[in-house]
């Protein structure tokens, strides 16, 4: 393994253990925060104390092993499921060796399984678009209500238990 692959394994492993520790978003821990910055001052490794318990320790391993699996597993179906993209632009780059943005473009336009224009197209930003009628949610769905001010012009929008004034 390479320095530069052997760092972005480091870089997965310390994103996936901060998603569970520090962000909570964790499937079996739940919102549950886990500070992990008791260190002494002699360093890390050698000083480092921790505020919970061996058994939650190990819950947090189990679950950052997990991410990590399903990140992997992700990963690579999405490679498998684009890979005659892959193939292209392969053949492309051996045959040229350099793709400028639109002959990239146009191998990922024609090529890729599921298809994403890039921001600011506007050809494809035309499909996607909605009109303000299709925007609205119909009365019955909505949640809150909207109360019209007197003279003021001012509006309250109300949802249970939040007020908003505009």
């Amino acid at each position: 393994m390479s320095t530069g692959a052997g760092q972005d394994l480091k870089q997965c492993n310390a994103i996936a253990r901060q998603m569970v520790t520090k962000y909570g978003m964790s499937q079996r821990l739940g919102n549950v925060i886990i500070s992990d910055n008791d260190e002494v001052f002699l360093g890390r490794d050698y000083g480092h104390t921790q505020s919970h318990s061996e058994s939650l320790q190990s819950v947090i391993d189990e679950e950052v092993a997990r991410i990590l699996e399903e990140s992997y597993n992700e990963t690579i179906a999405i490679l498998e499921k684009n890979r005659l993209l892959l193939d292209k632009l392969t053949e492309a780059l051996l045959a040229k060796e350099k793709v400028n943005a639109e002959e990239f473009e146009e191998i990922y336009r024609t090529y890729a399984v599921d298809f994403k224009p890039a921001p600011g197209d506007g050809e494809i930003e035309k499909e996607h678009s909605f009109s303000p009628e299709e925007m609205q949610v119909p009365p019955a769905q909505a949640e809150g209500s909207v109360e019209e001010g007197s003279e003021s012009g001012e509006a309250t929008i109300s949802f249970p238990g939040r007020f908003f004034s505009s």
